[in-house]
């Protein structure tokens, strides 16, 4: 299964589902990681990236990149 740590700067996907913990789940959530939203991945730096949902960048995690599950 493809997840947000497997894309590359400039590639995007759509949220297909995250797999965590629910308290992560609703955090995620509510920054705007929800299924169905489409997720551009902006720049990759060791140990993080840099990405879009909708109107909003975040920096992320590779760890938290990674529970996040996508669909093309």
């Amino acid at each position: 299964m493809m997840t947000l740590m497997t894309l590359e700067a400039g590639d995007s996907a759509v949220i297909d589902s995250i797999t965590t913990g629910t308290n992560t789940v609703h955090r995620l959530e509510s920054l705007g990681f929800a299924p169905g939203k489409r997720v551009t991945v902006l720049r990759c730096r060791p140990g993080s990236r840099h990405v879009r949902v909708g109107t909003t960048e975040w920096v992320m995690r590779d760890s938290t990149a990674g529970l996040v599950q996508l669909r093309n």
